[in-house]
């Protein structure tokens, strides 16, 4: 009997066994779907920001070729309007009279300011790709907007991955786009707040490129829901002072370096911009 009961004993531990190692397999079979259900997910995420941003391409180069139309058709009276307006300061004495032109000389330079922006937007520059080191470069802007930072209140922190690539891009059109995004942190946080700047090497994408991840967060005011889809549109903005053209200009920059901008906000809370670059490639000359 106890030959039959230590037999039973050992087929029970053996299956227990083997019921365990199966538990285990199982376990461990999830964990990796999980993880690639993870990674699918995310692809399916950058493909939707992909498809938005190439829609966005589209009714940006439509509205931009109006545009330069619009901008030479309204340049050519408001050159005339100056000179005239010029001529009369000079010829006027009478002071109300004066300070009347003064206005009108003041509100032709801002429409002057806002048809030069508008060509910039609508001009497509030639890149010069080059390797730069992407935290010394961060650095210089931060360096540049200091003032500005410590004027406003805002601490700067600094979060940066230890073993980022070089960046491959053109320097010059890539201050435009993070000074413009520090610039817009700044105005969100008219009380003072945070400054965090980030990087990161990101996951690659689906034709297996790499792309470094650099990001602007403020704990600024925030950007409502119905206007995060809207803020890459040229003449969109929620300022009385704004031109609406300045991250109309930063999403053509990143189109040109093949990179990819996104936005994430919340109000109160504050404004996560993400932007990607790929990484240079081995078969791409400088």
């Amino acid at each position: 009997m106890n030959k039959n009961l230590n037999a039973a004993i050992s087929s029970f531990n053996n299956t227990a066994s083997t019921l365990q190692a199966s538990f285990e397999s199982l376990k461990k079979r999830v964990e990796e779907l999980n993880k690639e259900l993870e990674f699918k997910n995310m692809e399916i995420e950058r493909m939707k920001s992909l498809e938005e941003q190439a829609d966005r391409n589209s009714r940006l180069t439509a509205m931009g070729e109006m545009a330069v139309k619009i901008a030479h058709e309204i340049r050519n009276p408001l050159g005339s309007i100056e000179l005239f307006t010029s001529l009369l300061q000079r010829e006027i004495t009478n002071d109300n009279h004066k300070n009347l032109l003064g206005h009108i000389s003041s509100g032709i330079k801002n429409l002057n300011h806002v048809i030069s922006n508008l060509l910039t937007f609508t001009k497509q520059p030639n890149p010069i790709f080059k390797k730069f080191d992407v935290h010394k470069f961060i650095d210089d802007l931060l360096q540049f907007s200091k003032f500005s930072l410590n004027n406003n209140n805002i601490r700067l922190e600094k979060e940066y991955s230890p073993s980022l690539p070089s960046g491959w891009g053109d320097e010059e059109l890539l201050k435009q786009v993070f000074l413009n995004l520090i610039l817009n942190a700044v105005q969100s946080m008219p009380k003072g707040g945070v400054l965090k700047v980030k990087t990161g090497l990101g996951e690659k994408l689906k034709d297996n490129t790499p792309f470094i991840e650099m990001k602007i967060i403020d704990t600024g005011d925030g950007i409502a829901e119905d206007n995060l889809k809207k803020i890459f549109n040229p003449f969109f903005t929620t300022r009385e002072s704004g031109t609406g053209l300045g991250l109309a200009i930063v999403h053509n920059i990143i189109e040109l370096h093949k990179g990819i901008i996104e936005v994430e906000s919340e109000i109160g809370k504050g404004t996560t911009f993400t932007v990607l670059l790929p990484v240079k490639q081995r078969h791409e000359h400088e």
